[in-house]
């Protein structure tokens, strides 16, 4: 839903969700969190124009580059989640 469309906890909820998440890609170092919030906000459609590139060029940076791993699994799931954010805001930034 547009933001004018939101309304009461819901939306109050969905729009904290969304600001923190834009403070997630700004600010982590962990691909998973990087492609969570990535997916999170193509979803509500809150990724738009050159930060759509920036985004997805921060995504495989991050999953060509970083490394986080608890365990094996988390690291091969960070790098799957990222892969498939990337994609997501490529196919965004390819139809603007």
């Amino acid at each position: 839903l547009e933001a004018k469309e939101r309304s009461g906890a819901v939306g109050k909820t969905i729009d904290a969700m969304a600001t923190r998440a834009g403070k997630t890609i700004e600010e982590t170092t962990d691909v998973r969190a990087l492609a969570s919030a990535t997916t999170g906000l193509v979803r509500l459609g809150k990724l738009a124009g050159p930060e759509v590139v920036a985004v997805a060029k921060r995504l495989v940076d991050a999953r060509d580059h970083g490394h986080w791993e608890p365990t094996w699994f988390s690291a091969w799931g960070g790098t799957i989640e990222a892969t498939s954010a990337a994609l997501e805001v490529l196919a965004l930034a390819s139809d603007t």
